[in-house]
C-alpha cells in the first residue's frame, strides 16, 4: 500500500472543499477552449454524479482531448478534480504510460492515466483497456494521430478540443502570469503583443526567465530588457506551411533556430553568417 504524505492529505482537503461550479470555473482562464468544449466538459461533470450514483449503466469516463499544441495541462487537472471530487479517481494521481513502460508502475482502477502522443501506439492502448477495464484514460491527440484514434474510439464515449489560444487571449494570458507574480509590465502593448506569435510553450519559457530575472535584481515590473522581446515573426504563415507537412521534424526544428538567430542578430544590429548546406533528396529540397 502507497504511503500517503501529510502534504498530501492537507492537498487533498483543500481540493475536497471546492464545488463543482468552482472547479468549472477554472475553465474561464484555459486558453483555447470554445464555448462548445466548456459545455461538454460541464456535461460530462454531470455524467461523472450520476454515473457515482450508479444512475447511469451505459457509456464510460474515457475521454480523446484533440490538441495540436501543448496547452492541455489545466483542461486535465480541472477534469480530474471532477472525478476527485466524486470519489472517482485519486487526486492529482496520473499515471503516464511513459512511466508506465520506464518504471513498471501499476495502476489501479482509482487512477486516471493520461497517454502522450508520443506513446498513442494501437497495440499499447488496446493492452492497456484489456488489462485495466476500470481505469479512466484521457488520450491527448493530435492531427497526425487521428487514423490511430478512428481505429479505438470505441473505447472512449467523450470527445473534446483544444484550439491554438487566439492572440487575444495570449495578450491577456502574459498581462495576467506578470500580474500574478506581483509585477508590471514596464513596456509598451505592441512589444508585450510581439510575443503573441508564438506559441504558449514558447511565450511560458519567455516568461518565466523573465520572472526569473526581474526576482533576481528585485525589481518590481518586467521591462523590455527582462522579456527579451523578439518583433512579432513574419515568418509565421510559412512555419505553418513547413509544419504541416508530414515528417521532416529535425528540419523544422532546424528552420526555427535558424529564425530565431537572425531575428536576435537582426534586434542587435549584427549581421550574421547565413551561409548553408541543403542534403538529402533533392525533390524535398
Amino acid at each position: 500500500m502507497d504511503r500517503v504524505t501529510n502534504a498530501e492529505i492537507k492537498e487533498e482537503s483543500i481540493e475536497e472543499k471546492q464545488t463543482t461550479k468552482q472547479i468549472l470555473k477554472a475553465l474561464d482562464g484555459c486558453l483555447g477552449i470554445t464555448t462548445r468544449t466548456k459545455e461538454v466538459i460541464k456535461m460530462y461533470a454531470d455524467y461523472i454524479k450520476l454515473y457515482e450514483k450508479d444512475k447511469i449503466k451505459v457509456g464510460n469516463l474515457n475521454m480523446i482531448l484533440y490538441c495540436d499544441n501543448n496547452n492541455y495541462t489545466n483542461v486535465v487537472n480541472i477534469i480530474n478534480k471532477l472525478l476527485y471530487k466524486e470519489g472517482i479517481t485519486r487526486f492529482s494521481n496520473y499515471e503516464l504510460l511513459t512511466e508506465l513502460g520506464y518504471n513498471r508502475k501499476k495502476i489501479g482502477e482509482n487512477d486516471l492515466c493520461v497517454i502522450y502522443d508520443d506513446n498513442l501506439k494501437e497495440y499499447k492502448i488496446n493492452k492497456l483497456f484489456r488489462d485495466y477495464p476500470k481505469t479512466i484514460f484521457i488520450v491527448i491527440c493530435n492531427d497526425s494521430n487521428r487514423k490511430i484514434i478512428d481505429n479505438i474510439r470505441g473505447y472512449f464515449t467523450w470527445e473534446i478540443k483544444i484550439d491554438e489560444p487566439t492572440e487575444q487571449e495570449k495578450a491577456k494570458y502574459i498581462k495576467d502570469t506578470i500580474k500574478q507574480h506581483g509585477l508590471i509590465p514596464k513596456v509598451t502593448s505592441s512589444e508585450l503583443e510581439a510575443l503573441t506569435g508564438y506559441d504558449i510553450e514558447t511565450i511560458d519559457s519567455c516568461l518565466i526567465g523573465a520572472i526569473l530575472r526581474a526576482n533576481k535584481k528585485k525589481l518590481d515590473y518586467i521591462g523590455k530588457e527582462e522579456l527579451h522581446i523578439i518583433k512579432n515573426p513574419h515568418h509565421k504563415e510559412g512555419m505553418q506551411k513547413l509544419n504541416k507537412l508530414v515528417g521532416l521534424d529535425e528540419v523544422k526544428q532546424q528552420v526555427q533556430q535558424i529564425i530565431n538567430y537572425i531575428q536576435v542578430h537582426k534586434q542587435r544590429g549584427t549581421m550574421p553568417n547565413l551561409h548553408m548546406m541543403f542534403k538529402g533528396n533533392p525533390r524535398n529540397r
